[in-house]
């Protein structure tokens, strides 16, 4: 536990918007991600988990990650 309390403390102060916790369902990821944000820059902004599992995989970089418009067509 305290290895991962030293983890959220050197990830709190990071620019990123994104953090991806993965472990088995029930052990505190969202407990993780709000530990994580609540000392950061980011204390003010919304907190959106997601289900990364009930997600399709070729679907999962976009709306986590965004796109460019026209990145996905051919022409």
């Amino acid at each position: 536990m305290q290895v991962l309390l030293n983890l959220v403390t050197q990830v709190a102060p990071s620019r990123s918007t994104h953090s991806l916790s993965a472990a088995k369902v029930g052990t505190g990821k969202e407990l993780i991600a709000k530990a994580i944000t609540r000392p950061s820059t980011r204390t003010d902004k919304a907190l959106l988990p997601v289900n990364t599992g009930s997600l399709p995989v070729d679907l999962l970089e976009s709306p986590t990650f965004g796109h460019v418009k026209g990145a996905f067509t051919t022409r």
